[in-house]
């Protein structure tokens, strides 16, 4: 017999963490890819091609439309 686990999505907050931590640690986390991705390049070693494309995305967005999107 196997056993579920039961899921419910309601939109609101469960984690206890605050949306605007998780915002912030989120773009620490993306500024520190970016970074990572430049000295792996001038070290001559390779990136992650997946990374690189979502870097890639973010970066063609306006400044003010990064991160967040509603």
């Amino acid at each position: 017999e196997r056993e579920f686990q039961r899921v419910t999505i309601s939109g609101e907050e469960k984690c206890g963490v605050p949306f605007t931590d998780l915002l912030d640690a989120a773009k620490s986390v993306v500024k520190a890819l970016f970074l990572r991705e430049k000295y792996m390049g001038l070290s001559l070693q390779s990136f992650c091609k997946t990374t690189a494309r979502y870097l890639q995305e973010l970066s063609e967005k306006p400044l003010e439309t990064r991160g967040y999107e509603e």
